[in-house]
């Protein structure tokens, strides 16, 4: 009777030693478990470049709406995304969009600026990442009596992420984002976040993994007298593939995805759902 349950353990554990071994591959670079970080950083001397492709627009303001100003949201976007070095086995350096849901959430007011130098380390305790980003830019008008161009802009992100591989992959993460801008030297509302993602992914196969994610943001926009707040939830469905030194993410359906805006008395909440591709991010290993 031992016999048969030593036996029975010993399959169960080599079953869960083949899963993490399926999954390793999906720990490759810095891609994101769908939408949000992993808690896992590149090997030394690699070099991975991630482009983004592809937003979903949410039409969260409009003129008549509350005071954070007129305009779109947009989750996403068309863009090289960011150069990451391995400088130690420990050690991640991201030339590029800063980490977190905020740096793909462009709102009318208080962006800042998305791109920047992010650190991000892990492997000190198996499956925990944490990092931190900056990014800065300061624009001025070809008229040195003119400021109508000049703009001024920064963000600030820190963040931390676990990674645990059984039969499931699950990884969660929590960040901060700090932004401040300002358009013709008049001081735009500034902006912080507090973000939050849970994913839970499955191998089918040693080159694919299939999840789902739920991302939740809670955004306050200095917009004195009043202040703002925007909560963000993302349901999201999505698949990992693994070819070769390529790592694709694709979220394949955004569920309901809300945006509330709430500002004194106001409380407008704008949703969209969509079925197809609405953001793919490519990852590539040299």
């Amino acid at each position: 009777m031992k016999s048969e349950h030593v036996s029975r353990w010993a399959r169960v554990a080599g079953g869960v030693l083949l899963i993490m071994s399926m999954v390793e591959p999906s720990y490759a670079g810095p891609s994101r478990a769908l939408i949000q970080e992993m808690g896992s950083v590149i090997g030394a001397e690699e070099v991975n470049v991630d482009v983004d492709w592809v937003g979903q627009n949410l039409n969260v303001i409009g003129a008549s709406d509350t005071t954070v100003g007129n305009g779109n949201a947009t989750v996403g976007g068309i863009v090289l995304s960011s150069v990451n070095l391995g400088l130690t086995e420990h050690v991640e350096l991201r030339i590029g969009r800063l980490p977190g849901l905020r740096s793909y959430l462009t709102l009318p007011v208080g962006s800042g600026n998305n791109y920047g130098l992010t650190l991000k380390g892990g492997g000190f305790v198996p499956g925990l990442g944490v990092w931190f980003g900056y990014g800065s830019s300061s624009l001025k008008d070809m008229n040195p009596s003119d400021s109508a161009g000049d703009g001024k802009g920064s963000s600030l992100r820190v963040g931390t992420a676990y990674t645990w591989a059984g039969p499931f992959v699950i990884n969660g993460s929590i960040a901060y984002g700090s932004d401040t801008a300002s358009v013709a030297g008049a001081a735009a509302p500034d902006t912080t976040a507090i973000e939050a993602a849970v994913a839970a992914l499955y191998p089918f196969r040693p080159t694919l993994l299939v999840g789902v994610e739920l991302d939740y943001a809670k955004i306050g926009v200095d917009t004195t007298p009043n202040k703002t707040d925007l909560t963000v939830l993302i349901p999201a469905l999505g698949a990992r593939a693994v070819a070769g030194n390529w790592t694709i993410d694709a979220v394949v359906a955004l569920l309901s995805t809300g945006v509330g805006v709430a500002s004194g008395s106001t409380n407008e909440t704008a949703k969209a759902t969509v079925i197809g591709v609405p953001n793919l991010r490519m990852n590539y290993k040299f």
